[in-house]
């Protein structure tokens, strides 16, 4: 029930907070993520991003925004034709990132910080899929994000934004040393992500 309510705030949170000054708008995009401590490289996961988010001009290079979405994250190894291993982890998150953007000529600087609920998460294996908290170690309710990136106008509504993001706590363990596998050490959440926003409005 508490996911619908999420999913609820996200299509209406745009809408609701538009004003004179506030500017609302949707959220939809794409991540590649990888997570530290899976003895894997490489952000091979991709996973979808959809929400809305709410803006304030202060003037032609200042903005501050605040985004509220879901988002996916996780690792992948594809199938070892040699060793027959096989992984993937995927979480799901609605995160909460506040945001500011500085005009320089044709790009925007970016960066922020993030909350982020954990709403989902399941590992697969060659031998089969795994619940985190059930037959795995559980992942932490709650993740915490650093944001940097470059945000490019396109027109007067749309932006289109690459950013890379870190978990600034882990997410996954304080003592993960029992043999089990894919666990070798704390665990966090690293992201790469593109996004469309889309401004209502004039």
């Amino acid at each position: 029930m508490i996911k619908y309510k999420f999913f609820l705030i996200l299509f209406c949170f745009p809408l609701l907070i538009s004003s004179q000054n506030f500017k609302g708008g949707i959220i939809a995009g794409m991540s590649a993520s990888q997570i530290s401590g899976d003895k894997l490289t490489g952000f091979y996961k991709a996973a979808p991003i959809f929400g809305g988010f709410t803006r304030l001009n202060f003037n032609e290079k200042n903005m501050m925004e605040f985004d509220l979405y879901y988002i996916g994250k996780g690792s992948h190894k594809t199938i070892d034709t040699i060793n027959f291993e096989f992984y993937t982890l995927k979480l799901g998150y609605i995160e909460a990132l506040f945001l500011y953007r500085y005009r320089i000529k044709y790009f925007f600087l970016e960066g922020g910080v993030s909350f982020a609920v954990l709403t989902n998460s399941s590992e697969e294996f060659e031998t089969g899929i795994y619940k985190p908290g059930v037959d795995r170690p559980a992942f932490n309710k709650f993740d915490y994000n650093f944001h940097v990136g470059l945000g490019y106008p396109i027109g007067k509504k749309i932006i289109f934004s690459a950013r890379f993001s870190r978990s600034l706590m882990p997410v996954r363990g304080q003592n993960l040393n029992g043999g089990q596998p894919r666990l070798e050490r704390l665990q966090f959440n690293s992201a790469t992500t593109f996004t469309f926003s889309y401004q209502f409005g004039k």
